[in-house]
């Protein structure tokens, strides 16, 4: 967001959903839990829209 609106755009997220893991963060999990970077538990990913317009 911070680097969106550097550049001039109107930022701001529109929705947000919680969802559990789609096949390329599932298929990464054993990786990112080897190095710490995702528990045991978590299964859940969250997915964000963003919205950016140019402000004239």
């Amino acid at each position: 967001m911070t680097r969106l609106r550097a550049h001039g755009l109107k930022a701001a997220v529109n929705r947000r959903q919680r969802i559990a893991f789609g096949p390329v963060v599932r298929g990464r999990a054993p990786w990112l839990r080897q190095r710490g970077l995702l528990s045991l538990t978590e299964n859940e990913e969250e997915l964000v829209v963003v919205r950016a317009e140019l402000s004239l």
